[in-house]
């Protein structure tokens, strides 16, 4: 979902590694808990909080590679 909304579609593709020691194979959100001790309720779906997470991102010029050499 992330490559499509950066538009790199055929460009990138994701790495799968062997899982490290004590990693959590598999997460489920679930926002019941917080919306029965607090009353909140999440204000955008999943695509659209990476979409605008995205625009963030570019907005503020990290879009280029950062060397750690």
């Amino acid at each position: 979902m992330i490559i499509d909304l950066c538009g790199k579609r055929g460009e990138m593709k994701p790495v799968h590694v062997p899982p490290r020691m004590g990693e959590v194979h598999r997460l489920i959100a679930n926002a019941s808990k917080a919306k029965a001790l607090l009353g909140w309720d999440p204000s955008s779906n999943l695509e659209d909080g990476l979409r605008a997470f995205v625009d963030w991102y570019r907005n503020y010029g990290f879009e280029e590679k950062i060397s750690i050499e």
